[in-house]
């Protein structure tokens, strides 16, 4: 009986031992897992910090040290090279654009704002009156020339001119007879004081949108021309609209040539 007490008591402090051994490297391991988890957090948190804090930036200047001024071009110790950026140029100076300025219309109600007002009926017109009218198209005033029997149908202008002196004929045109631009339109500007020849814009196809033209010359004779705008030329038959028609005195031939 005594000696199996004995052998019991002998087991319990073997296994107390080993616990306490067990333990103790438990204990161990703790220590050991902290001390690297502190070591890693110096490593790659409180370095970098510290080194940021204590080193500064390149080119930026030390506290307490003396301002030594590096030359462009040069290096400093830790191989940065200095450059000079070139202060920004001052902007240049915008040129003005000069207004386009129009020149004075010698022909009264060219855009057609006041009806038919200072034009008279030309050729055909003249028994067809109802072939003219004048009218809004796309927004701008505009006279409308119908002739669907390829008549010469048109409106006319007086207007007093000068020999040696060098005009501008122009006018814009369009059609609302058809959009097919190979069918003969058959519009017309002129300028007519003989004995020169007539000066003329001509629109041959058909176009729906505002064409603007325009002839340059020089007049040979003194005295009073007739502008006048019409369709059929050609022989064609359509309907068109004419707006903004002018006769701008450029300069004197004689003044060009000097």
């Amino acid at each position: 009986m005594e000696t199996a007490m004995t052998e019991g008591a002998g087991r319990n402090t073997q296994g107390d031992k080993a616990a306490t051994i067990v333990l103790a490297a438990a204990q161990a391991c703790v220590l050991v897992l902290a001390g690297l988890a502190l070591l890693s957090g110096w490593r790659y948190w409180y370095v970098p910090h510290a080194l940021m804090q204590r080193t500064p930036l390149a080119g930026a200047p030390v506290k307490g040290a003396p301002h030594i001024q590096t030359p462009p071009g040069a290096r400093t110790p830790s191989g940065v090279v200095i450059v000079q950026h070139a202060a920004a140029a001052a902007p240049a100076p915008r040129t003005p654009v000069a207004p386009v300025v129009l020149l004075p219309n010698l022909l009264k109600n060219g855009t057609f704002a006041e009806g038919l007002a200072s034009w008279y009926c030309w050729q055909g017109a003249k028994e067809a009156t109802n072939a003219v009218k004048a009218v809004v198209a796309l927004g701008r005033p505009a006279l409308r020339i119908e002739n669907p029997e390829a008549k010469l149908i048109g409106m006319q202008q007086l207007v007093t001119v000068e020999s040696g002196v060098v005009y501008r004929l122009s006018g814009a045109a369009r059609s609302v007879a058809t959009t097919d631009s190979s069918v003969l339109f058959g519009g017309r500007l002129a300028f007519y004081l003989p004995p020169q020849p007539e000066r003329e814009v001509v629109w041959m196809s058909e176009a729906t949108n505002w064409w603007e033209k325009a002839v340059v010359f020089t007049n040979e004779v003194t005295g009073v021309a007739t502008v006048f705008v019409h369709m059929g030329y050609g022989g064609a038959r359509s309907t068109g609209e004419f707006t903004n028609i002018r006769l701008e005195c450029q300069f004197s031939a004689a003044s060009a040539e000097n």
